[in-house]
């Protein structure tokens, strides 16, 4: 799904990019359907350089072309995070870091990257009140988002410890992917419905990528992990 949205970012072509939406959305499903106490992230992906640089690097270089072109351009601090964890660390770390703590900070920082982004589009002069509405609703649903994300990740640290004793580092990060994906989701569908309203062609592609992001937490409501 990474390497999709890369080359389809790479191409500028919108069908690609759709698939891969919904191919990250099933890998998230799928793996978080793995039982915690069967499936350690962190123990994996340690143990396995090869798979974490074929994830973390593409998904490196993808927010390398989104930091080149999305202002303010902080997704590239995501790009650095994601080269440094696919190296293991660097030298004068005590421990490396741990590819759960790699996950969830990208995965918040990448929505206050597009907050920020479509903050900073929703103040051109050239756009229409409605368009300059839509974007600027995107991202307060996104800083949102951020804001949710960071007070669950507390929320699993600190108050769920006392009461389960020990806190899965995997567990946080499957909350965290549901959470990002939904958030990430409603601000597109969001926006695409703006531009369906004003007929301007600014965020087509936004409902069928909010659909698909949408897609891990409407099975997980549904079904249950």
């Amino acid at each position: 799904g990474v390497a999709g949205m890369l080359s389809a970012e790479i191409a500028s072509t919108p069908f690609p990019k759709r698939v891969a939406v919904f191919f990250i959305a099933a890998g998230v499903v799928v793996t978080s359907l793995c039982p915690v106490n069967e499936l350690d992230l962190d123990r994996l992906f340690m143990r396995h350089m090869a798979l974490r640089l074929a994830v973390m690097l593409p998904a490196a270089a993808l927010f390398v072309i989104y930091g080149l072109r999305l202002p303010p351009h902080m997704h590239f601090i995501c790009a650095v995070i994601l080269l440094v964890g696919a190296v293991g660390g660097i030298r004068w770390m005590e421990r490396p870091l741990k590819p759960t703590m790699i996950a969830t900070a990208v995965l918040i920082l990448n929505l206050l990257a597009l907050s920020a982004s479509s903050f900073v589009s929703a103040l051109e002069e050239d756009l229409s009140d409605l368009a300059a509405a839509a974007l600027g609703l995107r991202s307060a649903i996104q800083f949102t988002g951020a804001a949710t994300t960071i007070g669950m990740v507390f929320y699993f640290l600190f108050c769920r410890r006392g009461r389960r004793g020990v806190v899965l580092p995997t567990l946080i990060v499957y909350h965290v992917m549901y959470a990002s994906l939904t958030f990430m989701g409603v601000g597109n569908i969001s926006s695409g419905i703006f531009s369906l309203l004003s007929k301007e062609d600014l965020f087509g592609e936004g409902i069928p990528h909010g659909l698909g992001q949408c897609i891990p937490a409407i099975i997980i409501a549904i079904l249950g992990r």
